[in-house]
């Protein structure tokens, strides 16, 4: 967690003064909210990396413009296309800078550029169809948000500037400390001990039953790790007066994987049914099946610009679109037997260990469990 490592005192630093000033004078921690918390979150960003700082200054000012643009303009439509455009072959230009000798990526990191693109995004969407009008604190603030600035979980730019506008209020102490607690238990201390045991799986010969192991320690290590930081980003999030919404909810009990991406990364399944599944519109199962698959692609080459993510995609998209084809993706517990709704739990978790084998980034690694998983 990038702000973890050696930053950690400025969001202290900033959650600690939102918190004396909401107790002591509640107008002023809004003031603070709306003027003070952007300067904040840029000073934060740029003693990270001056560069960074400066291209999400750059970024975010671009698009308030084009903004502002679409809500003035006779033009709307073709606007906002240009936007999504625009947004999208900036976002692919820089996933792809990694695949090439380029000298830009050893003094300029583009950490969070994933979430900012999403954010961005979004910007255009609140000015298109909610055609209201935003100031540029607001953008920068909700663009450079340091706690859910690289992992998320993921908010509106409407949810976050009502949460401007609206009453201060002292945050309650209690539930975010013992959250951010939480979600330090699961990255320091989980995930250590279970990466031992991962470790030292993979250092010995294979056979099915280990690879297996292996892939399922490691899923358990990307719930820890992907739940912790959103337990520590929701935590001092609510120490500075935002309700960041939840991005975990029980997923190793989903009985499919239509419900298990309802229960797992769910800000990021929100923001897919907002910005992308309203212009698909399926009509036949056929059509909801294709864009189940289509949606699952976007997702993985989001996460990473790679062969690999990109297969990921596919094995994921593959089950959704079975599901979606023979409407078997919704399960009413209520309504079916104990014996095979956990049944299909184990066969969705069986699934998704399996696909945690394209999640490894070097490929003597996923060739070795890949072997392991044909042998006896």
């Amino acid at each position: 967690m990038w702000y973890l490592d050696s930053q950690l005192k400025y969001i202290m630093l900033m959650a600690v003064f939102y918190i004396a000033l909401s107790a002591l004078y509640p107008k002023g921690a809004a003031f603070a909210k709306r003027n003070l918390f952007p300067a904040a979150f840029f000073v934060f960003l740029f003693s990270y990396n001056p560069y960074t700082g400066f291209l999400y200054i750059v970024a975010a000012f671009i698009n308030f413009y084009i903004a502002k643009l679409i809500l003035k303009s006779n033009h709307k439509k073709t606007l906002f296309i240009f936007s999504i455009i625009f947004n999208s072959v900036a976002f692919l230009i820089v996933s792809i800078l990694p695949y090439f000798n380029t000298d830009i990526l050893s003094f300029i990191s583009f950490i969070g550029y994933a979430y900012a693109y999403l954010k961005l995004m979004d910007l255009s969407y609140y000015a298109y169809f909610y055609e209201e009008e935003m100031n540029i604190r607001d953008v920068l603030s909700f663009i450079l948000f340091v706690p859910v600035f690289t992992s998320g979980p993921i908010i509106s730019f409407n949810d976050y500037k009502n949460q401007i506008d609206t009453p201060q209020e002292m945050p309650e102490l209690e539930a975010p400390v013992k959250r951010i607690i939480k979600g330090f238990f699961k990255k320091v201390v989980l995930i250590k001990l279970i990466y031992i045991f991962h470790d030292r799986l993979l250092e010995g010969e294979l056979n099915m039953l280990l690879s297996l192991l292996v892939l399922f320690s490691f899923y358990i290590i990307g719930y820890l790790d992907f739940s912790g930081y959103s337990d520590i980003a929701i935590g001092f999030s609510k120490l500075m007066g935002f309700h960041i919404p939840e991005n975990f909810k029980f997923p190793f009990l989903s009985p499919s994987l239509t419900i298990f991406w309802k229960n797992w990364h769910i800000t990021l399944g929100a923001w897919i049914k907002s910005h992308i599944s309203i212009f698909l519109k399926p009509k036949t199962r056929l059509q909801a099946a294709v864009s189940a698959f289509i949606i699952m692609l976007f997702i993985g080459v989001w996460h990473k610009f790679s062969l690999l993510f990109f297969l990921w995609g596919v094995w994921h998209g593959i089950f959704l679109f079975i599901e979606a084809y023979f409407n078997i993706g919704t399960v009413n517990k209520k309504k079916t037997k104990p014996l095979i709704y956990y049944a299909r739990c184990f066969v969705t978790n069986l699934i998704v260990t399996l696909g945690c084998i394209f999640f490894y980034s070097d490929m003597d690694i996923v060739l070795k469990i890949f072997k392991g998983l044909f042998s006896l």
